[in-house]
This record gives C-alpha cells, sequence and structure tokens, in this order.
C-alpha cells in the first residue's frame, strides 16, 4: 500500500497510467505521513519512506529516500525477504 499527498483522482490516474494493483491512500493533510515520520516540513519535499509491517500490526524495516528509486525498491524487497525468512 502507499501513501502520498496526492489526491484521490490524481491516485487512480496514476494507477490506471502505471497499470498498479495496489492500493495508494491519499493523505491530503499529511496525517498519516507525520504519524510516521514520514513527511519534512517546511520547504523540503516529503521524502520517500517505506514502511515493512508485519502481519501483526509491528514496524519491522524501513528505508528512506528522495531521489534513487532502484536502490530505495532494492532495500525494501531486502527488508520483505529477511521478513519471509528468504
Amino acid at each position: 500500500m502507499g501513501i502520498s499527498g496526492d489526491t484521490v483522482d490524481s491516485h487512480l490516474t496514476f494507477c490506471n497510467e502505471q497499470s498498479f494493483t495496489f492500493d495508494l491512500l491519499a493523505d491530503t493533510d499529511n496525517a498519516v505521513r507525520m504519524a510516521y515520520g514520514a513527511y519534512r516540513i517546511e520547504s523540503q519535499r516529503p521524502g520517500r519512506v517505506t514502511y515493512v509491517i508485519s502481519a501483526s500490526g509491528k514496524v519491522v524495516g524501513y528505508c528512506s529516500s528522495s531521489s534513487d528509486m532502484q536502490a530505495h525498491a532494492a532495500q525494501a524487497l531486502e527488508i520483505l525477504g529477511k521478513l519471509q525468512g528468504s
């Protein structure tokens, strides 16, 4: 599941264009991202933070970046692999 400050309509367009099959939540007031510490204030753009949450609801890992999507995705997949025992 992804969360960003974009609108629901923007998410629908993005998912359709990218053929995404997972949910994107519209956090237009940044409440969820602030609660997880994933929002930078002032003029800085929000960072990209991935939290890996276990089935029991516990945060078991996270990674953070603002630009290198390939490295970010690789790090998130590594965390998932450890959670699944591979």
